[in-house]
């Protein structure tokens, strides 16, 4: 009755109620030995499956949650009746229905006349805040361009911009030093 591997966390929609009437699952609370075939087997008595996965983490653990996806929205309205708080391998499931993302358009004029201006003494009576277009040092341009944003050479994760590693001498000598002004 499955027809297919599930591939993906979510079809870009957040999680509502059983009102949209949206044929995909999400079920949280899973015990972590919880498999697909587990799933699988619960899920297909309410109708054919479009995908049903466990969902993962980098290194192969399961995050407890698991998509289904019905090709009805009728078989997944019974299955989350039938399933919500039910346990499973003694951990009640919670499923929520997740719903389409709406794409409306915000009213953008509305919402930036309602805007302010940033004051300039933000920052206790600093008047050398970071504004807009402006990064420290006093570098114009925008973040990630040149010059400055995220990997700069002012610190940070800026890449291999060292020179080479000091030797073992010089380490034991830094060590040596250090230690005889501590004491």
């Amino acid at each position: 009755m499955y027809d297919g591997a599930g591939a993906g966390r979510r079809d870009g929609g957040a999680k509502g109620g059983l009102t949209t009437g949206s044929p995909h699952l999400q079920i949280s609370n899973l015990d972590f030995g919880v498999t697909e075939a587990d799933i699988k087997e619960l899920f297909n008595e309410f109708g054919k499956l479009k995908k049903a996965i466990i969902n993962y983490d980098s290194s192969g653990r399961s995050h407890g949650t698991a998509d289904v996806v019905f090709e009805k929205r009728e078989d997944a309205a019974k299955a989350f009746k039938t399933y919500n708080g039910v346990p499973l391998d003694g951990r009640p499931m919670k499923i929520e229905q997740v719903t389409p993302q709406v794409s409306a358009a915000p009213a953008r004029r509305e919402t930036a006349s309602r805007l302010g201006t940033r004051s300039s003494t933000f920052n206790n009576g600093n008047t050398r805040g970071n504004r807009r277009g402006q990064t420290r040092g006093g570098r114009g341009g925008s973040r990630g361009g040149a010059g400055g944003g995220r990997g700069s050479s002012r610190g940070g994760r800026g890449g291999n911009k060292r020179g080479p590693p000091p030797s073992k001498e010089d380490l034991d000598k830094e060590l040596d030093s250090y230690i005889e002004a501590a004491t």
